[in-house]
């Protein structure tokens, strides 16, 4: 009993958490606003390999988007043997610039978030998500690397 009572607060506490990711989600995507100006121009389209980046699926959700535009600017080796940005205080490299400005151009141009914002947007909506996915990646890769050595 005490352990079916466990499991259930269990499920609960992940719901809730899981609730609580989508308020704030909502939140954020409600005020992309502060991150836009008025009568700013936007490109229509930004080609990487033939395909218009701005035609992307993303179901609404700029991260989600985000990190799809990042996996098909980067190969997964480029991204596990690479932080986002050079900085002098890391070893790994930064991704490379010119495929990071056809990102930021995507992004901003398919959120209309304005130049001005792009570096606040960034480090408040995408930053902690894309370091996150680069992780993840990187952990992928070390993962196949050694299955594929046994």
């Amino acid at each position: 009993l005490v352990h079916r009572v466990e499991t259930h607060q269990d499920k609960i506490e992940k719901q809730f958490k899981n609730l609580s990711k989508k308020i704030n989600q909502t939140t954020v995507d409600s005020s992309l606003e502060m991150y836009r100006r008025d009568g700013e121009t936007f490109s229509r389209t930004v080609v990487h390999n033939g395909q218009n980046l701005l035609d992307i699926y993303d179901a609404g959700d700029h991260g989600r988007y985000a990190r799809k535009v990042m996996k098909i600017l980067f190969t997964p080796v480029e991204m596990s043997e690479s932080i986002l940005y050079a900085n002098s205080t890391y070893s790994k490299p930064g991704l490379d610039p010119n495929r990071m400005q056809k990102f930021k151009d995507a992004v901003s141009a398919r959120f209309r978030i304005s130049d001005s914002h792009w570096d606040e947007f960034f480090n408040l909506c995408l930053h902690r998500s894309l370091t996150q996915m680069l992780c993840d990646v990187r952990r992928k890769y070390r993962i196949g690397l050694q299955q594929a050595q046994q």
